[in-house]
């Protein structure tokens, strides 16, 4: 089997100039990555509707348009990107901060909860061989007040064909990953 990944030494924490995306969160190319610039890396790709498609139809078989909860985090599973030559899933969580009639979440509890949700990526990252894009500000926020904190793990095909074979198990390991770091440590 082909390796689609590059496990990178050192710190796990990326800048996000460092990725392109191959899919977005409806599972959807992206455009941003072509059929060539794939081939050249050595890197298959697949078919969907007769157009190119950045993923085989084993890596799709890992994502779909889907949110899941990852302990007290909602995870959206149609993202993938490349970075460094290799492909990984990009399970995407955004922590929104907005102001409706039904309810408020302001951007210091978004904060709060984007604080408590970088170690999170980071046991997720070295228990998986992969990396995290984590960043403490914003990464939109409108004229209103409203916005979003946006954060993404970085899971090497790889390990997501060891853990589970097909969708529906790989999530069910995501979650199981979530809640597993987000248990209080005993010292």
């Amino acid at each position: 089997m082909q390796t689609n990944t590059v496990v990178a030494k050192g710190n796990a924490r990326i800048s996000g100039d460092e990725m392109v995306f191959l899919t977005n969160g409806a599972c959807e190319e992206t455009g941003q990555i072509s059929e060539e610039r794939l081939k050249a890396l050595g890197l298959q790709f697949g078919e969907f509707d007769g157009s190119f498609y950045p993923l085989t139809d084993h890596e799709a078989q890992f994502i779909a348009e889907d949110l899941i909860e990852m302990g007290e985090f909602g995870v959206l599973t149609g993202y993938s990107v490349l970075f460094r030559g290799g492909k990984y899933l990009a399970p995407t969580i955004e922590l929104d901060f907005f102001e409706d009639d039904d309810l408020t979440i302001t951007k210091e509890e978004a904060s709060r909860k984007n604080q408590a949700l970088k170690p999170v990526l980071e046991a997720i990252a070295a228990q998986t061989g992969g990396h995290y894009c984590w960043e403490s500000e914003p990464a939109v926020e409108f004229s209103s007040g409203d916005g979003k904190f946006v954060a993404e793990l970085l899971i090497p095909f790889d390990y997501a064909e060891q853990n589970a074979h097909d969708f529906e198990s790989w999530k069910q390991h995501l979650i199981e990953m979530g809640q597993k770091a987000q248990e209080p440590t005993t010292s």
